[in-house]
C-alpha cells in the first residue's frame, strides 16, 4: 500500500520538477545553465517513480491475485455449504 502512495507522490514531484526545469530554461538559463542540483533532483525522482511503479504493479498483480484465489475458494465451497445445510 505504502508503495502506491510513495508512486504516486513521486509523481506529483517528478511534474513539478519538469516544469522547474522547463521555466528555468526560458527564462533565465540557456539549455546547458540550468542548475545541476535541479537536473540531478529530477533524475533521482525519475529513478524513485520507475522504482514505485514496479512496486504497485506487484502489489496490484498480488492483491488480484488473492482476490481471485478467494473467489475460487467461495465458488468451490458453495455446493459443500449448501451439502451440509450451512446455506
Amino acid at each position: 500500500m505504502m508503495s502506491l502512495i510513495h508512486f504516486i507522490s513521486a509523481r506529483r514531484r517528478l511534474k513539478e520538477l519538469e516544469k522547474t526545469v522547463t521555466m528555468l530554461k526560458h527564462d533565465k538559463y540557456s539549455e546547458d545553465d540550468v542548475p545541476v542540483m535541479v537536473l540531478a533532483q529530477r533524475d533521482f525522482v525519475k529513478l524513485e517513480v520507475e522504482y514505485y511503479e514496479e512496486e504497485a504493479r506487484n502489489l496490484l498483480a498480488y492483491t488480484l491475485f488473492i482476490i481471485g484465489f478467494l473467489f475460487l475458494i467461495g465458488v468451490a465451497s458453495y455446493p459443500f455449504l449448501i451439502n451440509y445445510g450451512v446455506i
